[in-house]
């Protein structure tokens, strides 16, 4: 139990660094025909947000100039491009395919799904089961479940190498 709960939380740290590190800081914003770049934290609902081939989007919005394909597989675990064009919402954090596309904010970022999919996973993170909850597995602890325990960190180890290798075999 308390091994499965360490890993349950180590692995939900090493999520929520990654989603953190992988979020761009800066934003395109096109104004005219000119570019400029500004934080994140800037961005305000209309604002229009060029996304480069082969960035991350930072911003949940809709298309209002451009087509090509995104990757959402962050969201969807789907290992598909998704076909978008004017008028194709688009959600933070896909990867943009071979082709600008222009966004018109939706959201604001502290608003967005992938922030939502911050919070949850840290919120994750911080929920520790209650101290009746490990009394109760404590109890309820047989011979049978102490040789399950034992053979719990090669289970889950295999089950992490065989999740690795699968999360390979998608990117690749």
């Amino acid at each position: 139990g308390q091994s499965l709960e360490e890993y349950a939380s180590h692995r939900a740290s090493f999520v929520l660094e990654a989603l953190t590190s992988r979020m761009p800081s800066k934003v395109h914003l096109k104004s005219d025909n000119n570019f400029s770049d500004i934080d994140i934290s800037q961005v305000k609902i209309g604002d229009l947000i060029a996304v480069f081939p082969h960035e991350i989007c930072a911003i949940d919005g809709e298309i209002i100039q451009g087509y090509g394909t995104m990757d959402e597989s962050y969201l969807t675990g789907e290992p598909y491009r998704i076909s978008k064009t004017i008028g194709s919402k688009v959600l933070s954090g896909a990867i943009n395919g071979d082709s600008l596309i222009i966004v018109k904010t939706e959201k604001l970022p502290k608003d967005s799904r992938y922030h939502k999919i911050m919070e949850i996973m840290l919120n994750a993170k911080e929920k520790k089961p209650s101290h009746e909850a490990k009394l109760l597995c404590h109890l309820a602890q047989s011979p049978v479940t102490t040789l399950e325990a034992r053979n719990e960190l090669f289970i889950m180890s295999v089950a992490h190498v065989v999740f690795e290798l699968k999360q390979r075999a998608t990117t690749s």
